[in-house]
């Protein structure tokens, strides 16, 4: 609900409209958020205590931002289990046990994330350091390539995003 919905309908002036993700549970999160009208610092600082809890955060200036984050930040880790999904039934019919499989891809990941997040190198910089001139990982970036991996992921983004868009308008 955006910010201005929400005022007009409690009769305030000011609302604060705060998208957070899943791995909030654990403090690894990121949560996006937005103030209608400016507020106290003290207030503020209310905000973001609150906010520390979960991980990291970003105030916005802009809340059409708030509807682009949600189909990242906030839905995004949907995207990377569907991933890990298909990852792991992959391994069940290469014939990697599941707690094996488990524990491959989502130290995978984890480590991933890791390295990009404390890398001053761009996503595709580092992609680059691991896929070898005709090497495993190249043949299968090809095929995720040639079957429109990327129009896929593009395409599912956009339509997070549009739905958010039509949620905030309902």
């Amino acid at each position: 609900i955006s910010t201005e919905k929400l005022c007009s309908s409690l009769n305030i002036a000011n609302s604060v409209r705060i998208m957070p993700n899943t791995p909030g549970q654990l403090g690894e999160g990121v949560s996006v958020w937005f103030s209608k009208n400016s507020i106290k610092n003290e207030v503020k600082l209310t905000i973001e205590t609150i906010l520390d809890s979960l991980g990291d955060h970003i105030k916005v200036d802009n809340e059409d931002i708030i509807d682009k984050a949600t189909a990242i930040s906030g839905s995004g880790p949907g995207y990377i289990y569907y991933f890990m999904e298909v990852m792991q039934k992959t391994c069940r019919e290469i014939g990697i046990g599941d707690e094996l499989s488990k524990d491959l891809i989502a130290k995978t990941f984890l480590g991933s994330s890791i390295l990009a997040n404390s890398s001053n190198k761009e996503f595709s910089d580092l992609k680059k350091e691991v896929t070898s001139p005709n090497g495993t990982t190249e043949a299968a970036l090809n095929i995720m390539k040639k079957n429109n991996f990327e129009e896929t992921i593009i395409s599912g983004i956009n339509a997070a995003y549009n739905r958010a868009k039509e949620l905030n308008n309902d």
